[in-house]
């Protein structure tokens, strides 16, 4: 829980992490 929230408020800690959201999200948004 406290991952996702770091994660989300702090995307620059884990840019790995962040990448693989951000083709999740993209992928949303364009569908």
């Amino acid at each position: 829980m406290g991952k996702l929230i770091l994660v989300s408020f702090a995307p620059e800690i884990k840019p790995l992490e962040n990448e693989e959201n951000r083709s999740v999200g993209d992928t949303t948004a364009f569908q």
